[in-house]
C-alpha cells in the first residue's frame, strides 16, 4: 500500500514537472517566434493613426509609438470639418535612411480633392523603435488662395494720363508738370524724378505698354514703356485712390 501511494507521489509530481515544463517551454517559444517591431512596422502603425487623427476620428493621444514632443507637435494641426471632402486615407509611405538606431519615413494622405504629407523621424529606443520627430502636413494646401484684386480701368486710364504728361513735360512739349499728390510733385520740382537729367527731344511721347500691379490698401504700382523720339523709356511709379480718384503720388527710383 506504501510502495502504490509512493509511486502515485512520484508520477504527480512529475507530471506538475512536465506542464510546467511544457508552459515555460510554450511561452518562450511563442516569444521568441514574434518578430519585434521594424522602423516600417512603426512608421505605418503611426502615419496610419496620424491620418485618422487629422481626419477628426480619434484624440492625438492615441498615436502610437510616439514621444511627447511628436504628441505636442501633432497636436498643433487638424483638418477643420469645413474643409473635408470625403475621408482621408493614407495613400504612400516611403521609410528610408535605416541605420541601427534611426530611420526616417515620408507618407501622404489624400482625401477627394487634397494631398496631404509628412515626415517623420524614428529611434531605436531601449527594446524597441519609437517616433521621435513629425514635421507636420502643411494645411495651406486646404485654403483658397487669396483673391488679388486687380487695378480698375479707372486706375490705368489715370495712370496712362500722368505717364504721357509726365513724360511729356520732361521732353519739352509742355511747359507744366502733371498734377499728382504732394510726395510726387515735389520729387518733379526738386528734379527727384527718373527722367530729370534727360535731353528734351520735344516730340510727343507713345506709350507702349503699362502694366499695373495687384491693389493693397489702395495704392497700386505701375511700369510704363514708353518712345520719346529715338529713345525707350520705362517709368516705375505707384497710383493712389484719394477721395476716389486714382492719382500719381510717387516715383519708384532705381537705387
Amino acid at each position: 500500500m506504501r510502495d502504490r501511494g509512493t509511486r502515485f507521489s512520484i508520477l504527480l509530481a512529475a507530471a506538475v514537472a512536465f506542464s510546467v515544463a511544457a508552459l515555460f517551454v510554450f511561452h518562450g517559444g511563442a516569444s521568441s517566434s514574434q518578430p519585434s517591431a521594424s522602423p516600417q512596422s512603426v512608421a505605418q502603425a503611426f502615419a496610419g493613426a496620424y491620418v485618422r487623427y487629422l481626419d477628426g476620428e480619434i484624440p492625438v493621444s492615441r498615436l502610437p509609438d510616439a514621444d511627447a514632443g511628436v504628441l505636442q507637435t501633432a497636436g498643433r494641426v487638424i483638418i477643420p470639418a469645413r474643409l473635408r471632402t470625403g475621408q482621408l486615407t493614407l495613400a504612400q509611405l516611403d521609410v528610408y535612411d535605416v541605420s541601427g538606431a534611426a530611420a526616417r519615413a515620408g507618407f501622404g494622405a489624400r482625401d477627394e480633392r487634397h494631398y496631404l504629407g509628412a515626415t517623420i523621424a524614428l529611434a531605436h529606443r531601449g527594446s524597441g523603435w519609437e517616433v521621435v520627430g513629425l514635421v507636420p502636413s502643411d494645411m495651406s494646401d486646404l485654403y483658397a488662395p487669396p483673391k488679388i484684386q486687380r487695378a480698375p480701368s479707372a486706375a490705368q486710364a489715370a495712370a496712362s494720363n500722368f505717364v504721357l504728361a509726365y513724360v511729356d513735360y520732361r521732353a519739352g512739349v509742355h511747359r507744366n508738370p502733371p498734377g499728382g499728390l504732394p510726395l510726387i510733385v515735389k520729387q518733379i520740382a526738386d528734379r527727384q524724378d527718373p527722367l530729370a537729367r534727360t535731353t528734351a527731344t520735344h516730340k510727343p511721347a507713345r506709350l507702349v505698354k503699362l502694366e499695373l500691379g495687384p491693389v493693397t490698401n489702395g495704392s497700386v504700382s505701375a511700369t510704363a514703356s514708353l518712345v520719346d523720339g529715338p529713345s525707350t523709356l520705362t517709368v516705375l511709379f505707384i497710383m493712389q485712390k484719394e477721395g476716389g480718384l486714382w492719382t500719381a503720388s510717387q516715383f519708384i527710383l532705381s537705387p
